[in-house]
């Protein structure tokens, strides 16, 4: 026989004390409130549903993620995770609006036709930079559009193309350079999707014989939504990348460099373009090989 008590019909209690079917009829329902767990559920004539997850916290809830806590810090919606994050007011979202599928560096390929391996999936962008001699000449493989390039005498020259939308399951992709000698360096990155150019700056110094010099990018207002990235080219005298002093929403994607090679620092910004001008980071290159080296730079969104 149904109940008819109304703690039969709602209730609260621990979660043990919870009953495994409660005492009413065909058709009725009951709603249960766990007092240890701050957890509500109601019976679906079958089983129990759990309603909500009601955190005496704001961390308890199942759509806020909070880390690193600090003073003055406001809540922000990620929508890339449907979930609230903690960050320092007036900062960028920490993710970036979409992502990168894969990735394949080269340097030093000791010939002038250099091919990516990987196979690109269709519909997806494609980008690929580039750090060479100022006097080499790259021919632009079909279906890419340079968007964005800097030359300075005599060593400093940084190239970016992108296609826009993969057409197949393409394979094989290969950049033809002048000069095997310039040991140039290469950054291929596959996007999810379909993007295309939104904004794009360069600058570039001189540097003399031995000197440590710091280049700051030009800084860029990108559109809602973009992906902003920041590339320095330049010859180092040896084998390690420079050092960086990175901006807050930046972080380094991938430093190449070889004794003799081009060097190639990518930097990424760990959020989504909002009108606001960015701040690209700022490199130290290392000691150049020769007097008037150039260090180069540029800085674009994809959106």
């Amino acid at each position: 026989m149904s109940s008819t008590k109304i703690t039969d019909f709602i209730a609260y209690g621990t979660h043990a004390a919870r009953p495994a079917t409660p005492n009413v009829g065909t058709g009725c329902s009951s709603v249960y409130f766990e007092t240890d767990t701050n957890n509500a559920f109601v019976w679906t004539g079958s089983a129990w549903a759990q309603l909500n997850g009601i955190g005496t916290t704001l961390g308890s809830d199942t759509d806020v993620a909070l880390s690193g806590l600090a003073n003055g810090q406001v809540l922000t919606y990620n929508g890339g995770t449907s979930k609230w994050v903690n960050q320092a007011a007036g900062a960028s979202s920490p993710v970036a609006p979409f992502g990168i599928v894969q990735f394949q560096s080269v340097t030093s390929p000791g010939s002038t036709t250099l091919t990516f391996q990987q196979t690109a999936t269709a519909g997806n962008a494609l980008l690929a930079i580039i750090s060479t001699d100022s006097g080499d000449t790259v021919t632009t493989p079909a279906g890419y559009t340079l968007i964005s390039s800097k030359v300075q005498a005599v060593h400093g020259q940084v190239l970016v193309y992108l296609k826009s939308s993969a057409s197949g399951a393409e394979t094989s992709i290969v950049f033809t350079g002048s000069n095997t000698g310039n040991n140039p360096t290469y950054d291929f990155f596959e996007l999810s999707g379909a993007h295309s150019l939104d904004q794009q700056a360069v600058t570039s110094i001189v540097t003399s014989n031995n000197q440590r010099a710091w280049i700051k990018p030009s800084a860029i207002t990108p559109a809602s939504g973009a992906m902003v990235f920041a590339a320095i080219a330049y010859a180092p005298s040896g084998n390690q990348p420079g050092d960086a002093m990175v901006a807050n929403g930046w972080r380094p994607l991938v430093a190449l460099s070889l004794s003799g090679a081009r060097h190639l620092s990518v930097f990424i910004y760990n959020g989504s373009g909002a009108g606001a001008s960015i701040q690209p980071p700022i490199v130290g290159a290392l000691e150049t090989y020769s007097t008037s080296d150039g260090v180069v730079a540029s800085t674009f969104s994809i959106l």
